[in-house]
């Protein structure tokens, strides 16, 4: 057998700090004296008192589930070595179906390829047996599905079946099988949203979490299977301190937001605290703001009083969530330009940005004030004249439109250059429009 390390003790305390440092290891190789004959057992777990003493005992768990655990004294072991036994370590003739589901734990934390799914599902199909024998059955499926994924889609519905018991056996396992499964094939785990979702709510957290991974999973490709969880999800990102649950939750509302906006209006204010939040990671805010922007695209209204928060990010490091941020803001100006004008001079910065996004939603918001409120915006006729240069020819559309609803007699060069010379036939068209509102 492959060994990793091994030991010849020289007392117990030595003893003890090998057993820390390879804690957890695939198994071990125990040599050992048992009156005048000497043994070699392969085991799955050894222990040794939390205070070592000469006369301490070793506590073994032989690696076949078959057999007994034992114990050794001390001052009777030759030798222990750390292996990697290999597949056949671990089989033997099972007196029953949980000695099995043992052996197949054990076997799943070192060669989890070398399982047949199939022999799992065999365990867990069947309705006799104790809670623990499933355990372990689902403890080893979730290893090789974290292997070999695709092997296990067979499991999905027995999976689902657990779910719907009163109480289900692993339920963290469960849930955990099936998000790596979905992570190579989410349209096969979308069936089982339903009853994912009451998990959503479960204690412990690792539970949850994993509920929360799995509508991720989904709303990726499948959001219409993730709309009913919606509440729930929310209810995680406004209750759960567990970070990587949130992120998992606000991720599968984004989702979801892309196509049905409508749906996850009513929690626009969860969203906000996330976006607002300084303590969350860029990429749980930029998803924030990116289904927040979603909602209020669809109905300007829900952005009105988040516009004086939203622009405290115009000074955040992370410029795509400056850019999310002004993007939200020029939403909100598609038909609340009196709410956004206030924030003209706040803005103005924004368009000289080397952020092309930004200077893209910063120039559209105060096009969009120019139209209602030119007197605000008139000032920054330069700034806009000089836009008609940039790279992007959205960001040169949006100063067309802001100049000739300022009637910017001073752009009149520069917007007939731009009509006739631009390689953008949508700006060309709208410094044409541009010109006849300074010419009127």
């Amino acid at each position: 057998m492959p060994t990793k390390a091994g030991i010849m003790p020289a007392d117990p305390m030595d003893l003890a700090s090998f057993l820390d440092e390879y804690a957890g290891a695939p198994g071990y190789d125990l040599e050992y004296t048992d009156g005048d004959t000497e043994r070699s057992v392969l085991c799955h777990s050894i222990a040794i008192g939390d205070e070592p003493r000469v006369d301490s005992t070793l506590q073994c768990t032989p690696i076949d589930p078959a057999a007994a655990k034992f114990s050794v004294e001390f001052e009777n072991i030759q030798l222990l070595s750390v292996v990697e036994p290999p597949p056949e370590a671990f089989i033997s003739d099972f007196d029953s179906l949980a000695e099995k589901a043992t052996a197949l734990r054990r076997l799943s934390n070192v060669h989890p390829g070398a399982i047949d799914v199939s022999s799992l599902l065999g365990i867990l199909d069947r309705a006799d047996g104790p809670p623990s024998r499933d355990e372990d059955a689902l403890k080893a499926l979730r290893r090789v599905a974290a292997a070999r994924p695709e092997d296990c889609t067979p499991a999905i519905p027995i999976l689902q079946t657990l779910l719907t018991l009163d109480e289900t056996p692993g339920e963290p396992d469960v849930l955990f099988t099936l998000a790596r499964i979905g992570t190579t094939d989410a349209e096969a785990i979308a069936p089982v949203s339903d009853d994912i979702r009451p998990c959503l709510n479960a204690e412990p957290t690792p539970a949850r979490m994993a509920a929360a991974r799995c509508m991720a999973i989904i709303a990726e490709e499948n959001p219409e299977d993730v709309v009913e969880a919606i509440s729930e999800l929310a209810w995680i990102i406004e209750n759960d301190a567990e970070a990587e649950c949130r992120k998992q939750a606000v991720y599968a509302l984004s989702r979801v937001t892309r196509e049905f906006p409508e749906a996850a209006k009513s929690h626009a204010e969860t969203f906000k605290a996330v976006v607002l939040d300084d303590g969350a990671v860029d990429a749980v805010r930029l998803n924030a703001t990116a289904a927040l922007g979603r909602i209020v695209s669809e109905d300007p209204t829900v952005g009105i009083d988040m516009v004086d928060e939203l622009v405290g990010l115009f000074d955040a490091d992370n410029r795509k969530l400056r850019n999310n941020a002004i993007g939200l803001i020029a939403d909100v100006a598609t038909v609340h330009t009196d709410v956004v004008e206030p924030y003209v001079d706040d803005i103005a910065p924004l368009l000289e940005t080397d952020d092309t996004f930004t200077r893209i939603n910063a120039s559209g918001a105060l096009s969009r004030v120019a139209e209602d409120f030119p007197a605000a915006v008139d000032p920054l006729t330069p700034a806009l004249i000089e836009l008609l240069n940039d790279t992007d020819p959205q960001a040169r559309q949006n100063a067309c439109w802001g100049l000739g609803y300022l009637n910017a007699e001073d752009a009149t060069a520069s917007l007939e250059e731009c009509a006739s010379q631009d390689d953008d036939q949508d700006v060309r068209s709208r410094a044409s429009w541009a010109l006849s509102q300074i010419r009127q």
